[in-house]
């Protein structure tokens, strides 16, 4: 049974679009079955999520709306610019580590 994080990760990696729609459902699916015996948050999360598939498989939202609407499930995550000593910006990559997220710069 996946806990609140590895909800959340998984949940992030579709809406970062490193998995389908199709596989994060099947990922839900075969992870959160017995749903019934976790704690509220994790059972809160679920539902919520799985509404909003339910709901885009009849047609009431596009993929696009389906991900604005999750996206609103995540915690909030902040985010970093790095600069060089010539004050330009540079390329980053936010990483995370449960629900906290880290900004790490690409370049020199």
């Amino acid at each position: 049974m996946a806990n609140l994080q590895e909800i959340r990760r998984e949940l992030a990696r579709f809406l970062a679009h490193e998995v389908t729609l199709d596989a994060f459902n099947e990922w839900l699916s075969r992870n959160t079955w017995n749903i019934q015996r976790e704690s509220s948050p994790v059972k809160d999360l679920v539902g919520a999520i799985e509404l909003m598939l339910v709901e885009f498989s009849n047609g009431h939202w596009s993929e696009t709306e389906v991900r604005e609407h999750l996206t609103a499930l995540l915690p909030d995550r902040e985010f970093t610019i790095v600069f060089d000593n010539s004050l330009r910006a540079l390329p980053t990559a936010t990483t995370s580590s449960s629900t906290s997220y880290q900004t790490v710069a690409l370049g020199s």
